[in-house]
C-alpha cells in the first residue's frame, strides 16, 4: 500500500504539472484509498492544488489534514497562504494566527500578517507584526527590509536606517539592502551616504538587468542639484 500511495502521490504532483486540477483530485482520492486517514494525502494534494491556483479546494484539504494532525504549525500557515490568495484576507490573519499560536518562537506567520496588513492599509497593525517577527529572526532579511520599509513609509526613517545599517553590515552582497538604504538616506537628507551607498550597490557582481535600471533610476534621482536640467 506504500508503494501504490507514493505513486498515487507521483501522478497527483504530474497532473499538477499539466494544470490538470481534475487530475489531482482523482490521484489523490485514489491514494486515501490506499493509505486511509494520513494527514500526509490531503497536505499533499493541498500543495499540488496551489500549483494549479485552485485555491478554495486546496484550503479543504488543507483543513482536513488540520483535524488528523491537529498540532501541526505547517498547516494553518499553509491555510492562510492560500485564503490570502484567494483573496479571504479576514480569513488568512486568523490562520496566521491560528499557526503563531502554535508555535510562539515562529516568525513566518507574523512576517505575512504584516506584509497582508500593509496591502490592506492598516499601517500600524503591520508594523506590530513585523515587530513581533524581528523580535523572534532579528537576522532574517526579508524581515528586515520589510520593517525597514514600513518604517520609512511611516516616516520612521532614523529607525528604518538604523535597520537598513545593520542588514548591509551582515549581508553585504544583499543587493535590496543597499537601495533600501541609499532610498532612506535619500529621504533623510544624508545625501552623500545615499550616493555612496548607492555606488556601493552598483558594485555589487552579478547584478541583474532590472538591478542595473534600478541603479540608473535612483542614480538620477540623486544626481546634485546643480546637474539636474
Amino acid at each position: 500500500q506504500e508503494v501504490a500511495w507514493q505513486a498515487h502521490l507521483h501522478n497527483a504532483a504530474r497532473a499538477a504539472g499539466r494544470g490538470d486540477a481534475a487530475g489531482v483530485l482523482a490521484e489523490g482520492e485514489r491514494a486515501e484509498q490506499a493509505r486511509p486517514g494520513l494527514a500526509e494525502t490531503p497536505y499533499q494534494v493541498a500543495r499540488q492544488l496551489e500549483v494549479t491556483g485552485t485555491w478554495n479546494r486546496a484550503v479543504d484539504l488543507l483543513r482536513v489534514a488540520a483535524e488528523r494532525s491537529p498540532g501541526q504549525k505547517i498547516i494553518p500557515y499553509r491555510i492562510g497562504r492560500d485564503l490570502e490568495q484567494a483573496g479571504d484576507a479576514a480569513g488568512a490573519l486568523a490562520a496566521y494566527a491560528a499557526a503563531a499560536a502554535r508555535d510562539t518562537t515562529w516568525h513566518l506567520p507574523h512576517l505575512r500578517a504584516g506584509l497582508l496588513l500593509r496591502r490592506l492599509g492598516r499601517t500600524e497593525e503591520a508594523l506590530d507584526e513585523l515587530r513581533r517577527a524581528h523580535d523572534l529572526a532579528p537576522g532574517d532579511r526579508q524581515v528586515r527590509v520589510n520593517l525597514a520599509s514600513l518604517l520609512a513609509e511611516t516616516g520612521r526613517l532614523e529607525d528604518a536606517r538604523s535597520l537598513l545599517l545593520d542588514l548591509v553590515r551582515d549581508e553585504p552582497r544583499y543587493i535590496n539592502g543597499w537601495f533600501n538604504l541609499a532610498l532612506v538616506e535619500w529621504n533623510a537628507g544624508y545625501e552623500e551616504a545615499a550616493r555612496t551607498d548607492l555606488a556601493r550597490a552598483a558594485r555589487l557582481k552579478n547584478l541583474t538587468e532590472s538591478q542595473r535600471a534600478q541603479v540608473d533610476r535612483l542614480r538620477r534621482l540623486m544626481r546634485p542639484t546643480r546637474e539636474r536640467p
